[in-house]
């Protein structure tokens, strides 16, 4: 995002928050190189294959294929260093390649010992009546024509790689079940520049614009888990390409905003006892009593109730001018939002919200658990365009659902706790890991109103705190269950759902406890409050398929 953009732009998704340390704006035309072009056509002896099998339908296929190729090659992540033991292999994968594999192809003529899997829900593939011409020919190539969320890829070593691809990284690592995850490129376009800043809350090892991929939306982005072997200068020095360097988004102080936030704290109208008791037995279960707590607004009541539990440092905010100095480690929001919202058109609704939870973040202490606590009945608030806006930059958005009143509280936490923080997303877990720790969880834990069992039949990964999985018994009932890290159990070294998403396969048994919660299309969902794993399906080295 631009220096001078706002939230009432909705096309922070479609823009960069990366910006070139040369400070060069404006347009590349004069600058593109046809290097990669060259390359191609005058070098590889694997080129001509490549067209004759329509592998690439122009030149900017080639430049952009080239281009994430030439940032494995020069990185030298691609180079072997051990022996693959038998029964493992070690891989490319390539996701949202398009009709071809054409990038898969491209490392397996280049690269030796990888198996390069290319996937893509309308990929080509050969059938019985119709067979694509590289089938067979490339043995190291697997073409997968299905969604990445719908598969998983067990392998020893990792390379992953997103080029244009309309998913999240955190989708695309879930279908990775890997001892070892040595690199993750993504070249984004479209609408997913804000939906791919970030692996795992991790910003990327190094960023920059390649001036001889023939596109807009030519910036590369890399993680990488041995930072020893990351050289920028390595890419930089070869001419095209350009670093850049990242720029928090800045977000004008716009009257609009300032009002929105006005209106908010001018909201007087009384919760439900119930609905008070709710919120001050929540913040006595999850914070610190000796905590400073900010109530939005005038919550005599929420106040008073959070004495009687303990809290000793509570601040009522019923105007901008209550801030001062001060800062909270936990700020409460008891319907003063949801009534704001009553009062605003909807068509700016998510705007406001997004401004509105940028400021509240600048009001809290610089600590982990520090948390936005939000009382509400609005559904949608869980989406993108509300609490999980990607510019938010929310360590974690999670919720619970209340009955007595119909409400939900949001907690939108600003850093890792202290037990998320020791979980490394670069660990990958096996499934038999997973359930025994997961064993032990269920066994602990208190009967809850629902169970449910039966085998996976669809799995459905939001990000890495939230998923979903449906779970069909041997009568065919489907159960819809949702796995939410605030409602599971957690392990220090095995965090749930994350580590459970990354080695369940469609076909595992599964057993769950938990409470149901109606959806909007008239559904139930069970929140899952502890899961077992009482069967696996059987396992094997290469692709599994929905």
């Amino acid at each position: 995002m631009t220096q001078a953009a706002v939230l009432d732009d909705d096309s922070w998704i479609s823009k960069s928050n990366w910006h070139r340390i040369d400070g060069m704006t404006g347009s590349d035309q004069d600058k593109l190189s046809l290097r990669y072009l060259d390359e191609f056509v005058g070098d590889l002896t694997c080129s001509a294959q490549m067209l004759a099998w329509g592998l690439f339908p122009d030149a900017k296929e080639v430049t952009e294929t080239m281009g994430v190729f030439n940032a494995i090659r020069k990185l030298g992540l691609h180079e072997k260093d051990t022996a693959t033991p038998d029964g493992m292999l070690d891989g490319i994968v390539v996701v949202g390649d398009g009709v071809t594999p054409r990038t898969a192809a491209m490392f397996a003529y280049r690269t030796k010992g990888w198996t390069c899997y290319s996937v893509d829900p309308i990929m080509k593939v050969s059938t019985d009546h119709d067979k694509v011409p590289w089938d067979g020919v490339l043995a190291n190539v697997v073409s997968v024509c299905d969604k990445i969320e719908n598969i998983r890829i067990r392998l020893r070593k990792a390379i992953v790689v997103l080029v244009h691809a309309h998913v999240t990284i955190e989708q695309a690592m879930c279908a990775i079940d890997a001892t070892e995850i040595i690199a993750v490129l993504t070249l984004p376009c479209c609408n997913w520049y804000g939906r791919q800043e970030q692996c795992f809350g991790r910003q990327p090892d190094l960023v920059y614009d390649d001036l001889s991929i023939l596109s807009v939306h030519r910036e590369v982005r890399l993680w990488m888990t041995r930072p020893g072997k990351l050289h920028a200068a390595k890419l930089v020095s070869l001419g095209g390409c350009v670093e850049k360097a990242y720029k928090p988004p800045v977000v004008k102080d716009s009257t609009v905003a300032s009002d929105f936030l006005a209106l908010v704290l001018q909201q007087s109208a009384p919760s439900a006892p119930s609905t008070v008791e709710h919120m001050a037995a929540f913040c006595a279960q999850h914070f610190q009593r000796d905590w400073r707590v900010g109530v939005i607004g005038r919550q005599d009541e929420l106040v008073h109730a959070l004495s009687r539990l303990g809290f000793t440092a509570i601040d009522s905010i019923e105007a901008e001018d209550d801030i001062s100095t001060l800062t909270w480690h936990v700020l409460l929001d008891c319907g003063n939002l949801h009534r704001a919202l009553n009062r605003t058109d909807k068509t700016k609704s998510g705007n406001l919200v997004g401004h509105l939870c940028q400021r509240w973040q600048t009001w809290l202490v610089d600590a982990p658990g520090a948390a936005v606590v939000i009382l509400s009945s609005r559904r949608m608030l869980r989406s993108r365009k509300f609490l999980n806006r990607t510019t938010l930059h929310w360590a974690s958005v999670t919720s619970i659902s209340l009955s007595d009143p119909p409400n939900f509280i949001y907690v939108c936490q600003t850093k890792r706790n202290e037990v998320q923080a020791t979980q490394d997303s670069s660990i990958h877990h096996t499934i038999d890991r997973v359930a025994a720790v997961l064993a032990v969880q269920f066994d602990e834990a208190p009967a809850m109103p629902v169970h449910a069992s039966g085998a996976v039949s669809r799995i459905q990964a939001l990000h890495g705190n939230l998923s979903f999985v449906d779970l069909q018994s041997a009568d065919g009932t489907t159960t819809h269950v949702l796995l939410q890290e605030r409602s599971l159990p957690q392990d220090p070294t095995c965090l749930m759902p994350r580590s459970l998403v990354q080695v369940l396969q469609l076909g595992d048994m599964l057993q769950v406890m938990g409470t149901p919660e109606p959806t909007k299309k008239g559904s139930n969902v069970v929140v899952a409050s502890a899961v077992r794993v009482f069967k696996i399906k059987s396992r094997d080295t290469l692709v599994y398929y929905n």
